[in-house]
């Protein structure tokens, strides 16, 4: 379904009910049963292929409300929100939902029954499926994936080819970069206001290192990390606390990756990684 202007969809069985300004496609069994109210038009489409040929062939069909009649007759919508906004070639399908001032832009996706809320914003690549949910102002970027039951909430950020799985769980201002993954709440471990620049601290899996860390621009492995933090000057605070504080997240994100493992990553580097913190990376 293509709307123009706005919509509202009432069931009044046998009679569906349509209202306001819109353009509906339904089949031609459910037309029937349908009361059209308003400056609302209905269109008969007689199969899939043709539905599918007019939902391409509109170029605003991404910026407006999109309804279709599945296989079994269920409804399945999109919804954009007042306040919402959709720029470049960003796309919404199947029962994906935009709220309050949410943003899309680039190549974006959202698919299946996908949720924004609140300032979130998904840009370049990114992709949302399934359950998976984005609020406050939370940041999509580059190829990065949610999936199943995933949630990023607060400031939370996604970057390059990171991947939200399962019923994994992202606040404050944690950072997935890399080739990060996480299917659990424990898989992403953080700590705000470290450093002179009061910035993030996260740990996370990567099916690349075992585990990546990333803070303000820096990201990379376990050992990366250290060996940055014994360049700091001999006076510097941060060059001792770093290490206890990093022992203590990899520490965390170890356990939860040995009770809750994830296909890919090299446990071998993470215990290594886990054992390199434990001895005092600037000694």
């Amino acid at each position: 379904m293509n709307a123009i202007g706005t919509y509202r969809i009432v069931w009044k069985l046998p009679i569906h009910v349509i209202r306001g300004t819109g353009r509906v496609f339904i089949s031609r069994k459910l037309r029937v049963h349908t009361k059209l109210i308003g400056d609302s038009s209905a269109a008969v489409m007689t199969s899939k292929r043709n539905r599918r040929r007019q939902y391409e062939a509109d170029e605003s069909y991404a910026r407006k409300a999109k309804q279709d009649f599945g296989n079994h007759g269920g409804v399945m919508s999109t919804y954009t929100g007042p306040q919402t906004a959709q720029h470049d070639n960003s796309k919404m399908y199947d029962n994906s939902q935009m709220y309050n001032q949410s943003r899309m832009h680039n190549n974006s996706r959202m698919y299946n029954n996908s949720r924004m809320c609140d300032n979130s914003q998904m840009h370049a690549q990114s992709q949302m499926h399934d359950n998976s949910r984005m609020h406050d102002y939370s940041r999509m970027h580059d190829h990065s994936r949610m999936y199943d039951n995933s949630r990023i909430h607060d400031h939370s950020e996604m970057h390059d080819n990171s991947q939200m799985c399962g019923n994994s769980r992202m606040y404050g201002n944690s950072c997935m970069r890399g080739y990060g993954i996480a299917t659990h709440p424990g898989h992403v471990v953080c700590a705000d206001n470290v450093g002179v620049e009061c910035t993030c601290l996260t740990v996370h899996p990567d099916t690349q290192l075992g585990l990546r860390v990333n803070r303000g621009c820096f990201t990379g492995s376990v050992a990366d990390f250290l060996a940055a933090v014994r360049d700091k000057p001999k006076d510097d605070m941060w060059r001792d606390a770093y290490p206890e504080l990093l022992y203590g997240l990899v520490y965390a994100v170890t356990v939860a990756l040995e009770r809750y493992p994830i296909e890919g990553v090299p446990m071998d580097l993470v215990h290594e990684a886990q054992a390199m913190t434990a001895k005092g990376g600037t000694r």
